[in-house]
């Protein structure tokens, strides 16, 4: 492993928890290798609502980040991983 990085480190958006949510929710992210990272969220449009995470992330830590739910609209909402060149939805 690199820069003393968990070799088992890999890139993943994991599932929101609770879903479906009342309130609000959790996210949790992973990165490969340390990175700027921005997690972001969209409506069915595929337009921007709101923008979760945005800085440096370790390599292997789970990443948690808190959904502001009572901001949103009620309804089905795509998130979006970023980093290092690679994304995840």
């Amino acid at each position: 492993a690199k820069d003393g990085a968990d070799a088992t480190a890999t890139f993943a958006l994991l599932a929101p928890a609770p879903n479906p949510t009342a309130g609000d929710a959790t996210l949790r992210f992973t990165l490969a290798d340390a990175a700027p990272a921005v997690l972001t969220l969209h409506d069915l449009l595929g337009r921007t609502v709101a923008t979760l995470f945005e800085g440096d992330a370790p390599a292997g830590a789970v990443q948690s980040v808190r959904v502001p739910t009572a901001d949103l609209a009620p309804g089905v909402y795509v998130v979006r991983l970023q980093s290092a060149g690679q994304s995840a939805v």
